[in-house]
């Protein structure tokens, strides 16, 4: 259980009482599909069979995977591992002679490091903010004190999109939260650039980011925020706590108005005031690895935190 004393030494944004999680139930499998897309490059097409074979069943027709040749009109060896499972699924499998071929789904003219393949799907599964609220409460009890989740605040670069999100997936997150406005939208590039580390998160889309950040305090987590105007240090915040991470735009940083829904507001210090911030996806690694490192080896079980930091 949270509690809304705030830690010596930091202020808290919010002070709304006696805040407790939610009793509800674990994630449920509402995916909301966004449309049909290939992913392309080995890593993510791997991640992607992965998180497949982990289901009851599996669309066959809406599924296949294109493969150009080596030089003897092969599968490459290397994607062997990816053709295999593919046909144990029953996916229609292309071979084609290059990516002039008319059966390749890529465009030619476009420079895309695909590594000679390509799966066509059928969405990129997305959850609503409904069901991550029902599912904190039980990774809260399951998970080590850290970061549970990110929530971006009009992140507009795919690449950079692409790269929080492999971040993310590194550090262990279990989901993370973008805007449905100004933001980059979830592309084959993104997938790519995450390295397939968008498979291993819920990625949940929201109309309104500031109401998913109450819901989220209500749930039982605590909110940090990454502003250039803070003066609280990354690295001090409290190690017994569940949080979930807001940064925010690239040139312009996280919203006023999202950051009076966080309850901490911190700052990566620097050693040269000549360069006074990181780009998006790097501050989200240093953050990142500051949360995590906050971890414990016993998980939470719902004790109450406020006696910790009464004077």
């Amino acid at each position: 259980m949270r509690s809304d004393s705030p830690s010596r030494g930091f202020s808290s944004t919010s002070q709304q009482a006696n805040r407790s999680p939610a009793k509800i139930s674990a994630l449920t499998s509402s995916a909301r599909p966004t449309r049909e897309f290939h992913v392309w490059g080995r890593r993510p097409i791997e991640n992607y069979i992965a998180r497949l074979q982990q289901q009851d069943s599996v669309d066959q027709r809406a599924h296949a995977l294109h493969v150009i040749a080596d030089k003897a009109g092969r599968i490459p060896a290397q994607l062997k591992n990816i053709v295999e499972p593919c046909k144990e699924m029953g996916f229609k499998i292309s071979l084609c002679k290059s990516q002039d071929d008319e059966l390749w789904p890529l465009s030619s003219d476009e420079q895309l490091n695909h590594q000679r393949v390509c799966l066509r799907v059928p969405a990129i599964p997305t959850v609503s903010i409904h069901d991550i609220v029902q599912a904190i409460p039980d990774w809260i009890a399951e998970t080590p004190h850290g970061c549970l989740g990110l929530v971006l605040d009009q992140v507009q670069d795919p690449r950079n999109f692409g790269a929080i999100l492999r971040t993310a997936a590194f550090f262990g997150a279990k989901f993370v939260i973008f805007g449905e406005d100004r933001q980059a939208e979830i592309t084959p590039l993104v997938v790519k650039t995450s390295s397939g580390g968008a498979f291993s998160l819920q990625l949940v889309p929201t109309v309104n980011i500031n109401r998913a950040l109450e819901m989220l305090k209500k749930s039982g987590v605590w909110v940090v925020g990454s502003s250039l105007q803070a003066t609280a240090r990354h690295n001090e915040l409290p190690t017994d706590r569940h949080y979930v991470l807001v940064v925010g735009n690239e040139a312009k940083g996280m919203r006023q108005e999202v950051g009076r829904h966080c309850d901490y507001l911190v700052k990566i210090h620097g050693g040269d005031v000549a360069v006074d911030s990181l780009n998006v996806g790097v501050a989200t690694g240093v953050l990142l690895s500051s949360l995590q490192s906050t971890s414990v080896t016993q998980p939470n079980h719902g004790r109450d935190i406020a006696d910790d930091f009464e004077e």
